[in-house]
């Protein structure tokens, strides 16, 4: 679809999944080392008039955590949605920093340790992909 929303910034301070309410940053102390869960950040921009749950932008701590919701709640990227994604090879700071859904390349591959044992990532490009798989 055509609908292209801009990203809203990170709430890496108090954010958590829609999905599966865990936080999007791992909290100092946690099981996994500080960052494991930014590489896999992902967003949905929300129209409005489209709102679900009162909220107009979801937060996700994993990929698969965001595909599953949006096929849950029948939520189209394109269709008064955006989704966003995160370079699995470079954690976002800023939402300028993440990746446009449509024009990322997806890898799913058991060499990627990544939040909800998913296996799955976001890459900018194959180039860049393919550069990862080789090394």
């Amino acid at each position: 679809g055509p609908d292209i929303l801009p990203p809203i910034p990170i709430p890496w301070e108090h954010g958590v999944c829609a999905f599966c309410g865990m936080t999007v940053v791992t909290p100092e102390g946690g099981a996994n080392p500080p960052g494991f869960r930014e590489k896999t950040y992902a967003q949905v921009r929300l129209a409005p008039g489209h709102e679900l749950h009162g909220e107009h932008t979801l937060h996700y701590e994993s990929l698969a955590s965001m595909f599953n919701h949006a096929y849950t709640q029948n939520i189209v990227d394109g269709h008064a949605a955006t989704f966003y994604v995160a370079d699995v090879m470079a954690a976002p700071a800023t939402a300028d920093d993440l990746l446009l859904s449509r024009s990322a390349v997806f890898l799913w591959a058991k060499i990627l340790s990544v939040s909800m044992a998913s296996h799955l990532g976001a890459f900018p490009s194959l180039e860049v992909l393919e550069v990862y798989v080789a090394d």
